[in-house]
Protein backbone atom coordinates (compact mmCIF):
# COMPACT_ATOMS: atom_id res chain seq x y z
CA UNK A 1 0.00 0.00 0.00
CA UNK A 2 1.36 3.58 -0.63
CA UNK A 3 -0.06 5.88 1.96
CA UNK A 4 0.24 9.61 1.92
CA UNK A 5 -0.01 12.18 4.55
CA UNK A 6 0.80 16.01 4.62
CA UNK A 7 2.07 17.43 7.88
CA UNK A 8 3.89 20.47 9.45
CA UNK A 9 5.68 20.81 12.71
CA UNK A 10 2.06 22.38 14.29
CA UNK A 11 0.31 18.53 13.22
CA UNK A 12 3.28 16.22 13.95
CA UNK A 13 1.78 14.52 16.78
CA UNK A 14 -1.75 13.60 15.14
CA UNK A 15 0.43 12.21 11.90
CA UNK A 16 2.19 10.49 14.37
CA UNK A 17 -1.06 8.77 16.17
CA UNK A 18 -2.84 8.49 12.76
CA UNK A 19 0.04 6.36 11.75
CA UNK A 20 0.53 4.11 14.80
CA UNK A 21 -3.31 3.63 14.24
CA UNK A 22 -2.59 2.45 10.74
CA UNK A 23 0.08 0.12 11.39
CA UNK A 24 -1.85 -1.47 14.68
CA UNK A 25 -4.64 -2.28 12.53
CA UNK A 26 -2.29 -3.14 9.09
CA UNK A 27 0.28 -5.69 10.28
CA UNK A 28 1.22 -7.81 8.21
CA UNK A 29 0.84 -5.15 4.78
CA UNK A 30 3.35 -3.97 3.14
CA UNK A 31 2.80 -0.34 3.30
CA UNK A 32 4.99 2.65 2.29
CA UNK A 33 4.27 6.19 3.99
CA UNK A 34 5.05 9.17 1.99
CA UNK A 35 4.90 12.35 4.04
CA UNK A 36 4.38 15.77 2.24
CA UNK A 37 5.74 18.29 3.72
CA UNK A 38 7.30 21.97 3.69
CA UNK A 39 9.66 22.62 6.40
CA UNK A 40 9.44 19.50 9.01
CA UNK A 41 11.96 19.76 11.36
CA UNK A 42 14.65 17.45 11.51
CA UNK A 43 13.46 16.22 15.02
CA UNK A 44 9.89 16.01 13.56
CA UNK A 45 10.99 14.13 10.84
CA UNK A 46 13.09 11.87 12.98
CA UNK A 47 9.99 11.30 15.17
CA UNK A 48 7.50 10.10 12.40
CA UNK A 49 10.82 7.68 10.90
CA UNK A 50 10.85 6.26 14.56
CA UNK A 51 7.39 5.22 14.20
CA UNK A 52 7.56 4.00 10.69
CA UNK A 53 10.91 2.55 10.28
CA UNK A 54 12.36 1.47 13.96
CA UNK A 55 8.99 0.31 15.43
CA UNK A 56 6.93 -1.09 12.41
CA UNK A 57 9.82 -1.89 10.23
CA UNK A 58 8.32 -0.08 7.38
CA UNK A 59 9.75 2.62 4.20
CA UNK A 60 9.30 6.28 5.09
CA UNK A 61 9.99 9.02 2.15
CA UNK A 62 9.62 12.69 2.61
CA UNK A 63 8.32 14.59 0.19
CA UNK A 64 9.57 18.21 0.28
CA UNK A 65 6.93 20.53 -1.23
CA UNK A 66 8.21 23.96 -2.54
CA UNK A 67 6.28 27.06 -1.46
CA UNK A 68 6.31 28.40 -4.81
CA UNK A 69 3.75 25.24 -5.73
CA UNK A 70 0.79 26.55 -3.79
CA UNK A 71 1.10 30.45 -3.42
CA UNK A 72 -2.10 30.94 -5.29
CA UNK A 73 -3.71 28.06 -3.20
CA UNK A 74 -6.31 30.48 -1.00
CA UNK A 75 -5.85 29.84 3.10
CA UNK A 76 -7.80 32.64 4.95
CA UNK A 77 -7.55 34.10 8.54
CA UNK A 78 -9.82 31.84 10.78
CA UNK A 79 -9.54 28.53 8.76
CA UNK A 80 -8.33 25.76 10.93
CA UNK A 81 -6.33 24.26 7.67
CA UNK A 82 -2.81 25.06 6.65
CA UNK A 83 -1.40 25.15 3.60
CA UNK A 84 0.05 21.86 3.57
CA UNK A 85 -4.10 20.60 2.56
CA UNK A 86 -3.23 21.19 -0.97
CA UNK A 87 -0.47 18.91 -1.08
CA UNK A 88 -2.62 15.92 -2.04
CA UNK A 89 -3.41 17.84 -5.09
CA UNK A 90 -0.25 16.83 -6.08
CA UNK A 91 0.17 13.19 -5.33
CA UNK A 92 0.12 10.95 -9.08
CA UNK A 93 3.05 14.10 -10.07
CA UNK A 94 4.96 13.37 -6.96
CA UNK A 95 4.62 9.33 -6.15
CA UNK A 96 6.53 7.43 -8.38
CA UNK A 97 5.45 6.29 -11.65
CA UNK A 98 4.98 2.62 -10.60
CA UNK A 99 3.09 3.89 -8.19
CA UNK A 100 -0.45 3.54 -9.65
CA UNK A 101 -2.32 3.54 -6.65
CA UNK A 102 -2.42 5.66 -3.56
CA UNK A 103 -4.79 6.40 -0.18
CA UNK A 104 -4.67 9.83 0.81
CA UNK A 105 -5.47 9.98 4.50
CA UNK A 106 -5.36 13.59 6.76
CA UNK A 107 -3.68 13.41 9.84
CA UNK A 108 -6.85 14.04 12.15
CA UNK A 109 -7.94 10.08 11.28
CA UNK A 110 -7.68 7.15 13.50
CA UNK A 111 -7.41 3.63 11.11
CA UNK A 112 -9.74 1.52 13.31
CA UNK A 113 -9.31 -1.54 10.79
CA UNK A 114 -7.39 -3.19 8.00
CA UNK A 115 -7.62 -1.01 5.30
CA UNK A 116 -7.24 -4.36 2.62
CA UNK A 117 -11.09 -3.77 1.65
CA UNK A 118 -10.71 -0.40 0.75
CA UNK A 119 -7.42 -0.57 -1.09
CA UNK A 120 -8.79 -3.57 -3.38
CA UNK A 121 -11.39 -1.01 -4.43
CA UNK A 122 -11.61 -1.12 -8.37
CA UNK A 123 -11.33 2.44 -9.94
CA UNK A 124 -11.09 1.13 -13.46
CA UNK A 125 -12.30 4.90 -14.94
CA UNK A 126 -12.38 6.46 -11.81
CA UNK A 127 -10.00 9.48 -10.93
CA UNK A 128 -10.51 8.78 -7.36
CA UNK A 129 -12.53 6.94 -4.65
CA UNK A 130 -14.23 9.05 -1.63
CA UNK A 131 -17.04 9.45 0.56
CA UNK A 132 -19.87 11.60 0.85
CA UNK A 133 -19.15 14.82 2.98
CA UNK A 134 -21.72 14.73 5.40
CA UNK A 135 -20.31 17.84 8.14
CA UNK A 136 -20.40 20.87 6.21
CA UNK A 137 -23.55 23.09 4.66
CA UNK A 138 -23.77 21.95 0.97
CA UNK A 139 -26.83 24.31 -0.41
CA UNK A 140 -24.36 26.71 -1.91
CA UNK A 141 -21.79 24.49 -3.31
CA UNK A 142 -22.91 23.57 -6.66
CA UNK A 143 -23.79 27.10 -8.00
CA UNK A 144 -20.36 28.26 -6.37
CA UNK A 145 -18.58 25.73 -8.54
CA UNK A 146 -20.56 25.20 -11.01
CA UNK A 147 -22.04 21.60 -11.69
CA UNK A 148 -24.94 19.64 -11.08
CA UNK A 149 -26.05 18.55 -7.31
CA UNK A 150 -26.47 14.80 -9.02
CA UNK A 151 -22.91 14.28 -8.57
CA UNK A 152 -23.05 15.15 -4.77
CA UNK A 153 -19.84 16.48 -2.71
CA UNK A 154 -17.03 14.34 -1.39
CA UNK A 155 -14.92 14.50 1.55
CA UNK A 156 -11.49 14.76 0.49
CA UNK A 157 -10.13 13.51 4.18
CA UNK A 158 -9.98 9.67 2.78
CA UNK A 159 -8.71 9.75 -1.30
CA UNK A 160 -8.06 6.43 -2.72
CA UNK A 161 -5.95 7.74 -6.29
CA UNK A 162 -5.91 6.22 -9.25
CA UNK A 163 -2.58 7.87 -9.95
CA UNK A 164 -2.34 6.53 -13.55
CA UNK A 165 -5.74 7.85 -14.55
CA UNK A 166 -4.54 11.32 -12.97
CA UNK A 167 -1.27 11.20 -15.10
CA UNK A 168 -3.05 10.26 -18.35
CA UNK A 169 -5.96 13.06 -17.80
CA UNK A 170 -3.43 15.95 -16.64
CA UNK A 171 -5.74 16.09 -13.61
CA UNK A 172 -3.07 17.98 -11.11
CA UNK A 173 -2.36 20.80 -13.91
CA UNK A 174 -6.32 20.56 -14.00
CA UNK A 175 -6.28 21.16 -10.85
CA UNK A 176 -3.75 24.17 -10.25
CA UNK A 177 -5.56 25.93 -13.16
CA UNK A 178 -8.91 25.85 -11.15
CA UNK A 179 -6.97 27.38 -8.29
CA UNK A 180 -5.55 30.48 -10.53
CA UNK A 181 -8.54 31.03 -12.54
CA UNK A 182 -11.48 30.73 -10.00
CA UNK A 183 -10.05 31.49 -6.82
CA UNK A 184 -12.69 33.74 -5.48
CA UNK A 185 -15.01 30.62 -5.33
CA UNK A 186 -12.78 28.00 -2.93
CA UNK A 187 -14.55 28.22 0.45
CA UNK A 188 -13.29 24.63 1.30
CA UNK A 189 -9.89 24.37 0.17
CA UNK A 190 -8.64 21.25 -1.56
CA UNK A 191 -11.95 20.04 -1.27
CA UNK A 192 -13.38 22.08 -3.30
CA UNK A 193 -11.07 22.16 -6.13
CA UNK A 194 -11.12 17.92 -6.03
CA UNK A 195 -14.99 18.22 -6.18
CA UNK A 196 -14.96 20.96 -8.92
CA UNK A 197 -12.85 18.94 -11.38
CA UNK A 198 -13.27 15.39 -10.31
CA UNK A 199 -17.37 15.56 -9.64
CA UNK A 200 -18.15 13.48 -12.43
CA UNK A 201 -14.83 10.79 -12.07
CA UNK A 202 -15.78 9.78 -8.34
CA UNK A 203 -16.37 6.52 -7.39
CA UNK A 204 -18.57 6.83 -4.10
CA UNK A 205 -17.23 4.57 -1.38
CA UNK A 206 -18.96 3.32 1.47
CA UNK A 207 -18.82 5.93 4.88
CA UNK A 208 -17.58 3.85 7.05
CA UNK A 209 -14.13 4.73 5.32
CA UNK A 210 -14.20 8.53 6.24
CA UNK A 211 -16.83 8.65 9.25
CA UNK A 212 -17.26 12.57 9.93
CA UNK A 213 -18.01 13.43 13.39
CA UNK A 214 -21.57 14.47 11.72
CA UNK A 215 -22.47 10.68 11.21
CA UNK A 216 -22.53 10.08 15.17
CA UNK A 217 -25.14 13.37 15.52
CA UNK A 218 -28.50 11.68 16.72
CA UNK A 219 -30.68 13.53 14.25
CA UNK A 220 -28.56 11.83 11.51
CA UNK A 221 -28.59 8.42 13.13
CA UNK A 222 -32.35 8.54 13.35
CA UNK A 223 -32.77 9.75 10.26
CA UNK A 224 -30.82 6.44 8.31
CA UNK A 225 -32.14 4.07 10.62
CA UNK A 226 -33.13 1.97 7.07
CA UNK A 227 -29.27 2.73 6.30
CA UNK A 228 -27.85 -0.46 7.63
CA UNK A 229 -24.03 0.72 6.51
CA UNK A 230 -24.14 4.04 8.26
CA UNK A 231 -25.39 1.87 11.23
CA UNK A 232 -22.57 -0.57 11.26
CA UNK A 233 -19.96 2.38 10.48
CA UNK A 234 -20.91 4.77 13.68
CA UNK A 235 -21.02 1.35 15.70
CA UNK A 236 -17.29 0.22 14.44
CA UNK A 237 -16.18 2.83 11.79
CA UNK A 238 -13.05 1.60 9.69
CA UNK A 239 -11.55 5.04 9.43
CA UNK A 240 -12.65 7.77 12.23
CA UNK A 241 -11.97 10.97 11.06
CA UNK A 242 -12.38 14.24 13.40
CA UNK A 243 -13.61 17.32 10.76
CA UNK A 244 -15.00 19.37 13.62
CA UNK A 245 -13.37 21.22 16.34
CA UNK A 246 -12.71 21.29 19.16
CA UNK A 247 -10.61 18.07 18.28
CA UNK A 248 -9.44 15.28 20.51
CA UNK A 249 -6.52 16.61 21.99
CA UNK A 250 -8.37 20.05 22.45
CA UNK A 251 -10.27 20.88 25.72
CA UNK A 252 -13.79 20.65 25.56
CA UNK A 253 -13.74 17.78 22.79
CA UNK A 254 -16.70 15.63 23.37
CA UNK A 255 -16.66 13.20 19.98
CA UNK A 256 -17.93 10.16 20.94
CA UNK A 257 -14.72 8.39 19.70
CA UNK A 258 -11.93 10.79 21.56
CA UNK A 259 -10.97 8.12 23.18
CA UNK A 260 -9.42 6.04 19.96
CA UNK A 261 -7.11 8.72 19.88
CA UNK A 262 -6.13 8.76 23.44
CA UNK A 263 -5.67 4.45 22.52
CA UNK A 264 -2.72 5.17 19.79
CA UNK A 265 -1.29 8.45 21.50
CA UNK A 266 -0.61 6.33 24.36
CA UNK A 267 1.53 3.82 21.89
CA UNK A 268 3.50 6.79 20.98
CA UNK A 269 6.62 9.74 22.36
CA UNK A 270 3.40 11.97 23.02
CA UNK A 271 1.69 9.90 25.67
CA UNK A 272 1.94 11.65 28.47
CA UNK A 273 0.47 14.61 26.54
CA UNK A 274 -2.88 16.25 28.03
CA UNK A 275 -4.85 18.97 26.47
CA UNK A 276 -6.00 20.26 29.91
CA UNK A 277 -9.72 21.55 30.35
CA UNK A 278 -11.63 25.02 29.53
CA UNK A 279 -15.19 25.25 30.98
CA UNK A 280 -15.52 28.62 28.95
CA UNK A 281 -15.00 26.64 25.76
CA UNK A 282 -17.27 23.39 26.97
CA UNK A 283 -20.00 25.49 27.36
CA UNK A 284 -19.98 27.38 24.20
CA UNK A 285 -19.33 23.66 22.64
CA UNK A 286 -22.43 22.69 24.15
CA UNK A 287 -24.15 25.51 22.87
CA UNK A 288 -23.03 25.54 19.33
CA UNK A 289 -23.54 21.53 18.95
CA UNK A 290 -27.29 22.78 20.44
CA UNK A 291 -27.74 25.06 17.39
CA UNK A 292 -26.45 23.04 14.94
CA UNK A 293 -28.48 19.76 15.78
CA UNK A 294 -31.55 22.44 15.46
CA UNK A 295 -30.56 23.43 12.37
CA UNK A 296 -29.83 20.04 11.37
CA UNK A 297 -33.08 18.80 12.72
CA UNK A 298 -35.13 21.65 10.89
CA UNK A 299 -33.24 20.56 7.53
CA UNK A 300 -33.89 16.99 7.62
CA UNK A 301 -37.77 16.88 8.76
CA UNK A 302 -39.19 20.09 7.22
CA UNK A 303 -37.73 20.72 3.64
Amino acid sequence: MNIICATDNNYVQHCGVMLTSLFENNKGEEIVIYVFTAGLSAANLRSLRAIVEERYFSKLICCQISPEKVRDCPVRDGDHLSIAAYYRLMAPEILPVEATKALYLDCDIIVNSSLRDLWAIDLSNFALGAVDEMGCHLDDVFDRLGYDRQYGYFNSGVLLFNCTYWRDNNLVEKCFDFIQNHNDRIKFHDQDVLNAILHANCLHISCKWNMEEAFFWDKVVSANLHNSDLLKAVRNPSVLHYTWKPKPWEPACFHPMKHLYYRYLGMTQWKSYNPGSDLIKEAIHLLKTLLENLRLYKRIYYK
